[in-house]
């Protein structure tokens, strides 16, 4: 697993907040699309450091593209660095 942090304004955490709650939550997961994935594509696309991102139901496109915007400015693959992270 991999977190990564990226710098966003109030006004575009705000704009993420409603889209989710817009949207109700994850669709429900079936053999075709997960569910999950779907939903968090909608939620970030077009705002701020993700203005970039598409729409994907598949986890590794998604984080592809997320990887691609070279736009995070922090990152965690194992326990020690999620702690130095989300103590910056």
């Amino acid at each position: 697993m991999t977190v990564r942090r990226y710098a966003t304004t109030p006004e575009e955490e705000e704009e993420i907040r409603k889209r989710a709650f817009d949207l109700g939550g994850a669709p429900a997961a079936n053999w075709i699309d997960p569910g999950c994935t779907t939903g968090v594509s909608e939620a970030i696309k077009g705002i701020g450091p993700f203005r970039h991102v598409e729409q994907t139901m598949w986890p590794t496109e998604l984080d592809s593209q997320l990887k691609g915007l070279r736009k995070h400015v922090g990152e965690a693959g194992d326990l020690e660095s999620l702690r130095r992270l989300l103590t910056k």
